[in-house]
């Protein structure tokens, strides 16, 4: 296992670097490192009845693709995230390409 991360990492972590490099990215927290740990098939799941019976409510409630957009939007104009990793197919501000990955995601969430 320990060779397979090592692998995965040194496959991700040499063009995350070129890509920072090319944006002007000198620090961020955020790499595509992964820690071996994470591979292990260690499930961590809550009972969400419980959370809610404390009076609990989620700020956002359902992940939509508008959330994650807002998020990556904020790490680009933060210099966090290289924006040339975003690949021009995204059609990032396209409403037609907006509307079919929200078909995408609702067809892989079974809704």
């Amino acid at each position: 296992m320990t060779s397979i991360v090592e692998d995965i990492n040194d496959r991700h972590m040499k063009p995350w670097a070129e890509a920072c490099q090319r944006d002007g990215i000198d620090n961020t927290p955020l790499n595509p490192f992964i820690d071996q740990e994470l591979l292990y098939n260690k499930n961590l799941s809550l009972d969400s009845a419980k959370l809610k019976g404390t009076g609990f409510t989620y700020s956002i409630p359902e992940l939509k693709i508008d959330s994650l957009r807002e998020i990556l939007d904020d790490y680009i104009k933060c210099g966090l995230f290289p924006r040339s990793l975003l690949s021009a197919e995204m059609l990032w501000n396209c409403e037609a390409e907006h509307e079919e990955t929200e078909e995408i995601l609702a067809n892989q969430n079974g809704s």
